[in-house]
């Protein structure tokens, strides 16, 4: 890309064929079309059909409808693959984090599982320690048994001495 104001700022003469289109291109000034048609005479039946350019208006919409359609065409185009590719990046998310749901959905079953066997031992437990009470108690009931005993034999034996 050549910027065309620096280039007309900078270069005074046309010294090669580049130049020359350049400095045809770049300017509206008579002297400097001049200039390049005398160095280049090929330019002249150029400029002799853009100048008459402005007399055909319906030619001139025309050649802009048409470069502002290209234009539009473009444009809509640049749109749509922009919007692809946000489309994919939101489908790379988006299967991203699904990624990290499953692995995360894994783990909550696996600690799902756990707690299950957790809550199953946990029950177990409770059934021998209920077991471990009704044996406490019945532990407690013998030997109230056994102290009742005691007491009529410490009885008996008092009864027994005493004769």
């Amino acid at each position: 890309m050549i910027p065309l104001d620096i280039f007309m700022k900078n270069h005074q003469n046309v010294s090669n064929k580049l130049e020359a289109w350049l400095y045809f291109i770049a300017s509206d000034k008579l002297e400097d079309i001049r200039k390049v048609i005398e160095m280049y005479p090929e330019f002249q039946e150029l400029y002799e059909e853009i100048f008459q350019f402005r007399y055909r208006m319906k030619e001139l919409i025309g050649m802009y409808s048409e470069a502002l359609s290209i234009l539009d065409a473009n444009t809509v185009k640049y749109m749509v693959e922009q919007q692809q590719e946000e489309l994919e990046r939101q489908q790379k998310e988006l299967e991203e984090k699904d990624k990290v749901l499953k692995e995360k959905d894994k783990v909550l079953e696996v600690q799902k599982k756990e707690l299950e066997v957790q809550k199953q031992e946990l029950e177990v437990q409770k059934q021998e320690l209920e077991v471990q009470k009704q044996e406490l108690e019945v532990l407690k009931q013998e030997r109230a048994a056994d102290k009742v005993e005691m007491e009529e034999m410490r009885k008996l034996v008092e009864e027994l001495l005493a004769k």
